[in-house]
């Protein structure tokens, strides 16, 4: 907060100022995108990391998605608009490094459904295992 008293009215004036150190609604510059999950966090303006940032601007700051933000740091630069960052498990505000894959778009779309016939394929084998399995615990229980 910031008053002064003028030394000629003798009234205060000034204006109230709420910093983000201040605000008790203040989360670290996060917020979390409720119709799609994704997280976005603040990016300062002299950060070579607003390039990679969404409109609304604001005077010093603006918002980007943190798995974005996530992946330009781990690389060391900042992504192109043509790079998209998968989360493997798809849960979209799982953001940790482990989750994320950089593609591109022309690849983004392939990789579920590559993925979803990789695990097809594993759950057979584990099912003709169990099935193996059961089989030869039958045997050794009736011995």
């Amino acid at each position: 907060m910031t008053m002064k008293l003028d030394p000629i009215t003798k009234k205060f004036s000034g204006t109230l100022e709420k910093t983000k150190d201040s605000s008790q609604s203040w989360k670290g510059g996060k917020f979390k995108r409720t119709k799609s999950g994704y997280v976005l966090v603040r990016v300062e303006r002299d950060s070579p990391l607003f390039c990679m940032t969404k409109p609304p601007f604001y005077k010093d700051w603006a918002y980007a998605f943190e798995h974005r933000i996530i992946m330009a740091r781990y690389l060391g630069r900042p992504l192109t608009k043509n790079e998209i960052v998968h989360h493997i498990n798809g849960i979209t505000d799982d953001n940790r490094i482990g989750n994320l894959r950089l593609t591109n778009r022309h690849n983004h779309f392939g990789i579920d459904r590559k993925e979803i016939e990789e695990l097809k394929g594993q759950i057979r084998i584990l099912q003709d295992r169990v099935t193996q399995l059961e089989a030869e615990n039958v045997i050794l229980r009736s011995n």
